[in-house]
C-alpha cells in the first residue's frame, strides 16, 4: 500500500488535483521526474493520484506516465490497489525500456 509519507522520501511533490472530478474524492496528485542520472533530461513524471472514497475505508491511488517515442506520445495508466510503490516505479522503468522510449522533449 502506497503512503504519502513514502512518496515524500522518494521526492515526490504533492500537487491539486488537476481537475479529476469535482466529486471531492480526488485527494490531490503527487509527481516526481523521473531522469536516468541527476542532471540528466526528464525521461517521464509519475503522476499519482490519491481518491478516497465514501464505500472504502483505505484510499485508493491511480496513475498516469506519459511516454514519448519518435514521433509520438502517449499515456500509461494504472490504478493501484495493493502494488507498491516500488512496483509502479518498475513497471514504468520496464516499460520505458521495452518501448524504446526517448526522454521527453517538453521538460528535458
Amino acid at each position: 500500500m502506497i503512503t504519502e509519507d513514502e512518496l515524500l522520501s522518494k521526492g515526490y511533490k504533492l500537487y491539486s488535483h488537476h481537475g479529476k472530478g469535482d466529486s471531492g474524492y480526488c485527494q490531490g496528485l503527487w509527481q516526481r521526474a523521473i531522469r536516468a542520472d541527476a542532471g540528466r533530461p526528464i525521461l517521464y513524471f509519475i503522476n499519482l493520484y490519491k481518491w478516497q472514497f465514501p464505500d472504502r475505508r483505505l484510499p485508493n491511488w491511480s496513475c498516469e506516465v506519459q511516454l514519448h517515442t519518435e514521433p509520438n506520445c502517449f499515456n500509461l495508466e494504472l490504478l493501484i490497489d495493493e502494488h507498491s510503490l516500488d512496483a509502479v516505479e518498475a513497471f514504468y522503468s520496464d516499460a520505458y525500456g521495452k518501448l524504446n522510449c526517448v526522454p521527453d522533449k517538453h521538460n528535458g
